[in-house]
């Protein structure tokens, strides 16, 4: 049972940051298209 949670803790931490990796280069995106629409 406790070999269960690790692995159900470790893919839920891999979810989470794998959602936080892809939140991030789609802000680092919007970022970059909105600087390049502004002329910056």
């Amino acid at each position: 049972m406790a070999t269960f949670n690790n692995v159900y803790q470790s893919i839920d931490e891999l979810i989470r940051h794998s959602d936080k990796l892809m939140y991030e280069e789609k802000h680092k995106k919007a970022a970059g298209n909105l600087s390049d629409y502004a002329g910056f």
